[in-house]
C-alpha cells in the first residue's frame, strides 16, 4: 500500500473520529433539553458522569443522587420546552471537550397542549465539560446561565 493511500485512510478514521464524538456531545446537549422538558428523569441522569455537576446560576447540584433529588422535586404542573441552538464545541483530549451553546426556553403553568404563551420565558447558555466514560461521553459538569428575561 502507498504512503498516499495510507495517508488519506488515516486521514478518514481521523475524520470519523472527530464527527462521532462531536455528534455525541451534541446529542447530550439535546437530550437534556428533551428529557428536562418531558420528565425523564433517568435518561437525564444517565447523560451525567457519577460525580457530574449542575449548576444553576450558582446552586450547584453535585453527584448522581443530588441531580435525581432536583429532578424529582421539579414541579410537574408546568410544561416547558427548551431549545438548544448555536452549539459550538472544541475537544481539549482524547477525554475531554467544552461545549457552548444558547437556549431558548419556554414555559406555561398548569398547560395543557396547545398552550398559549406570550413568547419565550428567558434566553440562556449552557456551559458543558464533558468527559469520554467507560459507558462512552458524559456531561461532568454544566453550568446554566440566564443572560434574557422576558417580560410578558
Amino acid at each position: 500500500m502507498s504512503a498516499v493511500m495510507l495517508e488519506s485512510i488515516e486521514g478518514r478514521a481521523a475524520q470519523r473520529e472527530d464527527a462521532a464524538w462531536e455528534r455525541a456531545c451534541e446529542g447530550i446537549i439535546v437530550a437534556f433539553a428533551n428529557g428536562v422538558d418531558r420528565w425523564d428523569d433517568e435518561n437525564v441522569l444517565a447523560l451525567f458522569t457519577d460525580d457530574g455537576v449542575l449548576d444553576r446560576a450558582g446552586q450547584k447540584i453535585a453527584g448522581r443522587e443530588a441531580l435525581r433529588k432536583w429532578l424529582s422535586e421539579r414541579p410537574r404542573n408546568v410544561m416547558t420546552r427548551h431549545v438548544a441552538s448555536n452549539i459550538a464545541l472544541k475537544r481539549l483530549s482524547a477525554n475531554e471537550a467544552t461545549g457552548l451553546s444558547y437556549f431558548t426556553f419556554y414555559r406555561a403553568e398548569g398547560a395543557t397542549t396547545p398552550a398559549s404563551i406570550p413568547g419565550p420565558a428567558g434566553l440562556g447558555e449552557y456551559e458543558d465539560r464533558f468527559r469520554l466514560t467507560s459507558g462512552g461521553w458524559k456531561l461532568a459538569e454544566r453550568k446554566i446561565r440566564v443572560v434574557f428575561e422576558c417580560r410578558p
